[in-house]
């Protein structure tokens, strides 16, 4: 069948085992074979008899939207919209390097819905924290461009925007917290476009994509990069704790949805675009917005042009990109990741193959040159 030898010992997949267990080992048996008495087959409802050598069993579906698998609940958020209450989620549908990428891939979809609670206190009540607005301006969204191209458009925005939250954040000493990605283009492991969705999906376009359908979150976390999911500064375990400060910061040029953002901060300051590491902290600290507990930019896009001192810059490259240099090599880099679904081979359409997303140039030494 289906055993493999690990360490000398035959194991099988779950599912794999499921299968074999409700249709046989070589599909001997067709599975439902019959109907449970006083059930239809052709209702939702039916209730069907599973006949194997370990005994009869009878097998019923379950309502999709309180037993989710990962794409409904973390994705397509049909239930969270529905306003129906869940009972069990299964974290499918993730996408990460191997088993171990997987495994925190899972635990980030749970953390970014407030479904993981066994964090320490100090995770929540130790730090200082910066994040910003992820709203994508209308020049970015270009409605002449649908499908994959506008997502990767879109995706080109986020890139920029995050890699200088997070020199930002370097900067200033602060951890980041993520936004929510807008998102116009699902992520599946079979070809979706131009539809941009899976066959049969309630998904609806543009919608807000989990961490992993841009970045491979297991790099993240091996790099030592400290951050915090979308949602956590309204978690009630944050909001609890004893410093809850919060600054708004109001880049020239920022998209008019995000402005209302100030109404909620203790204090708030203009920001000229194209700071250096030292000019960013040289106007916090003047602003006396070091000791707040939270930053919060109205756009990082254009709010940071590079570090100073050019072994800074290479360090940095390093984390983000995988090089030292200040060539965009492909490498091993927190923000090196790879499109999930197609790129244009013909002009006929599209094919299966993957697209790489566009990365922000590096900084170098001449980044912040007036």
């Amino acid at each position: 069948g289906n055993l493999k030898k690990k360490g000398g010992v035959g194991y099988m997949m779950e599912q794999l085992e499921l299968n074999e267990i409700l249709r046989g080992v070589k599909g001997e048996r067709m599975f439902p074979p019959q109907a449970y008495p006083g059930t239809k087959t052709n209702t939702r409802g039916a209730t069907y008899i599973s006949r194997t050598p370990y005994g009869n069993f009878a097998v019923s579906m379950l309502p999709a939207g309180q037993f989710t698998h990962g794409h409904i609940y973390f994705v397509a958020e049909v239930p969270q919209k529905l306003d129906i209450d869940v009972y069990v989620i299964h974290a499918t549908y993730q996408f990460g390097d191997g088993r171990a990428g997987q495994a925190v891939g899972k635990m980030q979809r749970m953390k970014e819905h407030g479904l993981w609670l066994i964090e320490e206190d100090p995770y929540y009540e130790e730090g200082k924290y910066l994040t910003y607005s992820s709203v994508v301006p209308q020049w970015v969204e270009n409605h002449t461009i649908t499908g994959i191209n506008r997502h990767m458009v879109t995706a080109k925005y986020h890139f920029q925007s995050i890699r200088n939250a997070l020199a930002l954040a370097r900067s200033l000493g602060r951890i980041l917290v993520l936004p929510r990605f807008e998102c116009h283009c699902d992520r599946h492991w079979t070809p979706i476009v131009p539809a941009c969705i899976m066959a049969n999906s309630d998904l609806k376009l543009p919608f807000f994509c989990p961490m992993d359908h841009l970045f491979e979150v297991l790099k993240w976390t091996k790099a030592g990069v400290e951050f915090r999911e979308p949602g956590f500064l309204e978690s009630p375990r944050f909001l609890a704790s004893s410093d809850t400060s919060r600054a708004f910061v109001l880049t020239e040029g920022s998209p008019r949805a995000v402005i209302g953002g100030m109404d909620d901060a203790d204090k708030t300051i203009n920001w000229k675009p194209h700071a250096s590491d030292a000019e960013a902290k040289a106007r916090i600290e003047e602003a006396g917005l070091d000791k707040m507990r939270v930053l919060e930019f109205s756009t990082t896009y254009d709010a940071f042009c590079g570090f100073e001192n050019v072994n800074d810059s290479y360090d940095f490259n390093q984390l983000v990109t995988g090089h030292k240099t200040i060539h965009m090599n492909r490498g091993g880099g927190i923000l090196n990741s790879l499109s999930w679904c197609c790129e244009n081979k013909d002009p006929g359409g599209y094919k299966p193959g993957p697209k790489e997303f566009s990365m922000p140039e590096p900084f170098s030494a001449k980044s912040c040159k007036k």
